[in-house]
């Protein structure tokens, strides 16, 4: 997923921008770079109803759909169906506490995403 942008000296409490935004610095800078990728992994808290729009995960599975690449979501809790899941561009979901419990999640974070990333990397194929 691409970082999200910092807020400006001038606004220093602004937020910062959304990476899946069409308008949005970050995703303009980098318009092909979906379609340069085997495959799009993005993450959000919890993959609910709420996913459908106005999420970050909405907006990186249009562009994505846009490259004809396969998005798979990795983080928080899975809370949809693989029938609304792949109606909303996704692949596949996993939920990290779900691979690895809740305690490792959060003590070994960068540790935790690894092994997901393994995990999803031994699930997708060309």
């Amino acid at each position: 997923m691409p970082p999200a942008a910092s807020a400006s000296p001038s606004s220093p409490s602004a937020p910062p921008a959304n990476p899946a935004s069409p308008s949005s610095p970050s995703t303009s800078a980098r318009p092909n770079a979906p379609a340069r990728a085997d495959l799009v992994i993005t993450g959000e808290g919890a993959f609910d109803f709420s996913s459908r729009s106005g999420k970050v995960l909405h907006g990186v599975a249009e562009i994505a759909a846009d490259a004809l690449r396969p998005v798979h979501r990795a983080r928080g809790p899975v809370l949809v169906g693989s029938r609304e899941m792949r109606a909303l561009g996704i692949e596949s979901a996993y939920s990290l506490v779900d691979l690895v419990g809740e305690e490792r999640a959060f003590a070994d974070p960068a540790g935790s995403l690894a092994d997901l990333a393994q995990r999803t990397a031994r699930t997708w194929s060309r």
